[in-house]
């Protein structure tokens, strides 16, 4: 079994078992604490990797157009037993054209590789991968602590997969003059911005090259306080105001489409699995805006200067949540972020080498302790249902490509 994210259905494969507590249990402590020496060295990795391309899929109206068009050729080689070609559309999502630098695919595959190196540690990835590193930075030149920018450059350039990711993040740091903190600082925000244009790959290129001019770099470079998590949340304003919309205007490209907008509006309504994750993004919405009125009374209660920096960096990315819940999607790696998605938009249907894990239609507001005794109505059923629709679709589509009948494979 390979690990991957079937965009067609929501299921998640995953080549490694699940432990016993978390099948018990539930995945909330796996997106709370991916790293937990209880899950092994490979989960915390595969599980979130593919993990984060199911919420690029929600975040994103270019990944779920992709998704529409299949759906519709789906239904129309259902309604109609013929099978539509695949358009345009669909072929340059993988393809490497002329004028851009990398494919929109390989974008993708950088984005949820930035963050599981993040969450993982380079450092610790180096070790697992066995990929060899020249040299160290100093230590003051480290971005969190826990490793160097030496090492997080090197592991997204490098690693068995680098042919699938390397290539966005090797033409950022030509770009930028091997600037690592300006990637880190502005790669999250600008990477989501792009995938809701419906021209990525030329948005996202746009975006960097505007954030390498002078006076946008010294302004983001003096504002760095050493806190990676605490910049992206610091800078957010600063670069969708002086970088995404003067690119999108530029461009004359729309604002900000998501996945959800594409789901509400278009076929995708009709898919029996992901038309149910709008009401489970409403319960996620309203839980960002009662948490922080929660934390906005617990703030008038307590006098300002004596909060630590802890605390003050929590105030802000509960705060920044309640305002702008994409923020929320765009910093998966953020822990707080990543426990949300995790809790509230976990992915349908993930199957494991040992355990086929279904998550609940229906998102709780709160968390329970007690997960075995609550009730439970799963999408197992009807990603099973899914599953055999796409199956036989797939077969008539290499029926096809033979020169076969539709039903050669069945």
């Amino acid at each position: 079994m390979s690990n991957n994210f079937e965009y067609l259905s929501g299921a998640i494969n995953i080549s490694a078992p699940l432990p016993d507590t978390l099948q018990e249990n539930g995945l909330d402590h796996f997106y709370e604490d991916p790293n937990n020496a209880q899950w092994g060295d490979v989960l915390c990795r595969v599980l979130y990797h593919e993990s984060i391309h199911f919420w690029q899929f929600l975040a994103s109206g270019y990944i779920a157009n992709l998704v529409s068009e299949e759906w519709r050729r789906l239904n129309h080689f259902e309604q109609m037993n013929e099978i539509i070609p695949k358009s345009d559309f669909l072929k340059n999502f993988t393809l490497h054209s002329d004028d851009k630098p990398f494919s929109p695919y390989e974008l993708t595959e950088c984005w949820a590789r930035y963050w599981d190196v993040h969450t993982r540690s380079p450092a610790r990835i180096i070790q697992e991968e066995k990929i060899e590193i020249e040299r160290l930075e100093p230590i003051d030149k480290r971005l969190i602590g826990t490793y160097s920018w030496i090492e997080y450059d090197t592991i997204m350039q490098k690693g068995e997969d680098s042919h699938l990711y390397a290539q966005p993040y090797q033409w950022l740091l030509e770009k930028s003059s091997g600037n690592s903190y300006l990637i880190a600082l502005l790669f999250p925000i600008i990477t989501h911005a792009s995938f809701g244009s419906p021209d990525p790959v030329s948005f996202f290129t746009g975006c960097f090259e505007r954030a390498t001019q002078a006076d946008i770099t010294k302004e983001i470079m003096e504002h760095r306080s050493g806190n990676i998590n605490f910049d992206w949340i610091n800078s957010w304003t600063f670069a969708w105001y002086q970088i995404v919309l003067p690119t999108l205007e530029e461009k004359n490209l729309p604002i900000f489409t998501s996945g959800f907008d594409v789901i509400q509006r278009g076929i995708l309504g009709t898919h029996p699995i992901y038309h149910q994750y709008l009401e489970k993004a409403q319960v996620l919405w309203k839980f960002v805006k009662l948490a922080n009125i929660f934390d906005a009374s617990d703030e008038d209660k307590n006098n300002r200067t004596d909060y630590s920096m802890e605390q003050i960096e929590n105030h802000a990315i509960t705060e920044m949540a309640a305002n702008n819940p994409w923020i929320i999607f765009a910093l998966p790696g953020q822990p707080h972020y990543r426990h949300l998605l995790g809790h509230y938009l976990s992915p349908p249907m993930i199957n494991f080498k040992n355990f086929t894990y279904s998550s609940d239609k229906v998102s709780s507001m709160w968390e329970s302790g007690d997960k075995a005794s609550e009730s439970h109505v799963t999408f197992e059923s009807q990603s099973n249902e899914l599953e055999i629709r796409i199956k036989r679709f797939r077969a008539a589509e290499k029926a096809h490509s033979l020169g076969l009948p539709l039903n050669a494979f069945e």
